[in-house]
């Protein structure tokens, strides 16, 4: 039988941010048809950088948990937003062919350099430093997309009961629960138990 304490010493920071993200990135992704891509985008990013500020600054393994699990539900609304910019932004053909290919190609790249550098302030500094490295870097993308990214043309309002009515809420549930479960059974150490 596991304790609760033991359970949550068994949860891995890298693992929860990972299974966050990929629980809410069908749900982000409807948020960003509903709101905008735009809105959402600028809203995940200012919340990438608010959590990965908070990772940094945490004291307790749970803080640091529950603050890796906000920043994988923040980067869940960056990434099918960025995808919404690019098809809204940019016309059928080459160049928007282009676009995508790029973000392809940056998305990995990103992510890989990331992961070098983070090291290197790990081996250097601290842990704590990746961190507040990140932040200030996402701090400097939301500013750069607040001014960067084109406004929608059309400007359709969405009202509380307009969103409330085009959400799907239970599917939303539905998937967001089903792909956390599975993800956790993967993602858990069972040599731990």
């Amino acid at each position: 039988m596991v304790r609760p304490s033991q359970s949550i010493a068994n949860i891995r920071p890298s693992s929860v941010y990972s299974l966050a993200c990929g629980c809410f990135l069908l749900f982000t992704g409807q948020l960003a048809d509903v709101l905008g891509s735009r809105k959402v985008f600028l809203a995940g990013c200012l919340f990438y950088a608010t959590f990965t500020l908070a990772s940094g600054l945490s004291q307790t393994p749970l803080q640091l948990i529950l603050f890796r699990a906000m920043q994988g539900i923040s980067i869940a609304a960056c990434l099918p937003s960025a995808v919404g910019i690019l098809s809204l932004s940019f016309p059928t053909g080459s160049t928007r062919n282009l676009g995508f290919a790029i973000l392809g190609a940056g998305q990995p790249v990103g992510f890989a350099s990331g992961m070098v550098l983070s090291g290197v302030f790990i081996s250097k500094l601290s842990w704590r430093w990746a961190f507040y490295c990140s932040a200030i870097v996402n701090l400097v993308v939301v500013i750069g997309a607040w001014w960067g990214l084109p406004s929608p043309k059309i400007f359709e309002p969405v009202t509380w009961r307009t969103f409330w009515r085009k959400v799907d809420w239970i599917g939303a549930t539905l998937v967001s629960t089903s792909l956390g479960m599975f993800f956790y059974v993967l993602a858990y150490s069972p040599n731990k138990l």
